[in-house]
């Protein structure tokens, strides 16, 4: 055992707080035995006694500069780093609080600075270093490469200054819904998602959107879509969940004209066709 990983750590870290007299021999507690001569076996277990939980304390300040009877380290990789000397002890995974955003306009403000971004350019940040109180309205949209071309969007003039959000996956993810959660109450999430049942699924599951812009319908955009019923049909699920719901009345409309035709619209073909856009409230 060459170090000392997290979980280790969170075990010794358990035994030395509660001053327990015995514990599993796993792994650690082997190489602590075999090494050090840390308690006495008893079978599956590792008897230990006050001066073994003295001896192991010792052993863990020597190895990562950290007394496992105190509360372990978290935060971010640099935090963790200047305190342990190894960022990768109990640290958040890179990126826990960062997001990308853009912008309809081609200029994004952030914290009083106008931010000039190239069509499929964005900007990453972690969102706890924005000021949220100066912005208005927020755009969330569901697939990366609508989310890098926003510019070419179809949107409502009104909205040419509002953030738009990449919805994210994973850690990502979070991040954005930790930005949605902490936007001030005045603040108007709107959403955009691909135009079939799974983007309706996402709509009226993400935290806390008002409006969502949606495409205006025709025979021609429904025929451009004819290849994907094979991909409408795989997402009977999302369908499922969606009729068990109460559909706010604006939404009616454009979900009967779904159902009809039974066809994905996706982000990417709303922009390549420079669809317009129609923003409706929830």
């Amino acid at each position: 055992m060459d170090e000392l990983n997290s979980r280790d750590l969170q075990n010794i870290n358990r035994v030395v707080t509660q001053a327990l007299a015995e514990t599993r021999l796993n792994k650690l507690w082997h190489y602590l035995h075999d090494e050090y001569g840390i308690g006495r076996k008893n079978g599956s277990n590792l008897q230990l006694t006050a001066k073994d939980h003295q001896r192991v304390r010792e052993i863990t300040q020597n190895n990562t500069r950290l007394d496992p009877i105190l509360p372990l380290p978290t935060g971010s990789r640099l935090e963790v780093s200047k305190s342990t000397g190894n960022e990768k002890l109990f640290s958040e995974s890179p990126g826990r609080h960062h997001i990308l955003l853009n912008s309809p306009g081609g200029l994004l403000k952030l914290n009083a600075v106008e931010i000039p971004l190239m069509p499929g350019s964005s900007y990453r940040c972690d969102w706890r270093e924005l000021d949220l109180t100066q912005i208005k309205t927020v755009i969330v949209v569901e697939n990366l490469q609508a989310f890098d071309y926003i510019q070419q969007a179809q949107l409502p003039n009104e909205l040419n200054g509002a953030w738009v959000l990449y919805r994210g996956h994973d850690v990502s993810s979070q991040a954005a819904i930790d930005l949605l959660n902490a936007l001030p109450e005045k603040t108007n999430i709107i959403g955009f998602f691909d135009y079939d049942p799974a983007g309706f699924k996402i709509l009226l599951t993400t935290t806390r959107i008002r409006q969502c812009l949606l495409p205006k319908l025709s025979e021609n955009l429904f025929k451009l879509a004819a290849g994907t019923r094979s991909r409408f049909h795989n997402q009977q699920a999302a369908m499922t969940y969606i009729e068990s719901l109460h559909l706010p009345a604006s939404l009616h409309s454009h979900w009967q004209e779904l159902m009809q035709h039974k066809v994905c619209i996706s982000q990417e073909l709303m922009l390549a066709e420079t669809i317009k856009l129609d923003c409706y409230s929830l």
